[in-house]
């Protein structure tokens, strides 16, 4: 549109303006509008122009998605169902949205989220509103991509956004961090960074639960089963927990393990119990869902709660060292 002419409607409108703030402040009752001045002015409240919607690449989410519940099937039913995004967002547009509620996501202990899109799937803070679509699929679509970042980002699924479950055999990594998070298996805890000589001691006699001392090569140990047993990768983490907490002075956990699903005895949840341990342990350290087999799950809590004692092994280690 040509300049001119895009000044020649802004002067209209400004003296139309004018025209009802005079009558207004006349008459201090509301000027009349028509029915088209009134859509007219519902329109000009959306924002100058909508948001673009996010770029959706190739990838059949909605179909990956269901194909996940398929092979997971101890979930909510996968319902993705479009609708109208609000008024305050898109005025008298037609815009849609798809809230989608996934049960492992809402029930996570450690991460819940109530519904996608959320925070950091789909949103980028609180109090925005979700993008919105021009159709349906594409909703559904972002949707569903939201919901698979998540199961991802949480070892539900392969990342590859091929498969659905992981091979048999495989254990997926996870990051290293004393903060509560959760995984359907458990990965093998990683060795500390900070080696130990093989003959060294448990904790201090003096009850200071500091880490071992090293020791002369020429002595040797006057006690049994050496307090370095928390290294050895090949144990179950739960023998490498109850290793470590001895020689941090600790009592171990106990691993409370329950079906995710009481009518289906294949999901298992669980969570550390360390009883009346002194010790201050993190609100949901080590808590899993949906876990494959009772001792699996087990075993993930146990991998959890090992990475955050092995942190504070480490840290007494390097004070002790300074």
């Amino acid at each position: 549109m040509p300049v001119d002419s895009t000044t020649s409607i802004y002067a209209e409108v400004k003296a139309w303006i004018a025209q009802q703030e005079a009558y207004e402040a006349t008459t201090k009752t509301p000027a009349p509008l028509t029915n088209a001045q009134r859509k007219a002015l519902e329109v000009l409240r959306i924002p100058i122009a909508l948001p673009s919607p996010p770029e959706l690449d190739d990838v059949d989410y909605i179909s990956l998605l269901n194909r996940y519940r398929q092979a997971h099937p101890g979930g909510n039913d996968i319902k993705l169902e479009p609708e109208a995004a609000s008024s305050k967002v898109v005025g008298d547009a037609v815009r849609f949205t798809c809230p989608f509620t996934l049960s492992e996501a809402k029930g996570h202990l450690a991460a819940p989220v109530a519904s996608f899109p959320a925070v950091g799937y789909g949103i980028e803070k609180h109090g925005d509103y979700p993008p919105v679509f021009t159709n349906k699929k594409a909703a559904k679509q972002f949707t569903a991509k939201c919901a698979i970042d998540w199961l991802i980002a949480h070892f539900f699924m392969p990342s590859n956004l091929l498969d659905v479950t992981f091979p048999k055999g495989h254990i997926p990594t996870r990051p290293r961090s004393p903060s509560p998070s959760s995984s359907p298996s458990p990965s093998p805890p990683p060795q500390p960074s900070t080696k130990r000589p093989a003959d060294e001691h448990g904790p201090r006699d003096n009850g200071a639960h500091l880490p071992p001392q090293p020791r002369s090569s020429s002595s040797s140990s006057s006690k049994g089963a050496p307090a370095a047993d928390f290294e050895d990768a090949s144990l179950p983490a739960t023998q490498r927990v109850t290793a470590l907490c001895r020689v941090l002075g600790m009592q171990p956990p106990r691993y409370a393990v329950t079906r995710s699903n009481p009518d289906v005895d294949k999901y298992f949840d669980g969570a550390p119990d360390f009883g009346s341990d002194p010790h201050h342990i993190p609100e949901g350290l080590g808590r899993v869902m949906w876990v494959v087999g009772s001792e699996k799950a087990r075993q993930a809590v146990a991998g959890y709660v090992f990475d955050y004692l092995l942190t504070i092994y480490q840290e007494r280690r390097r004070q002790l060292e300074a």
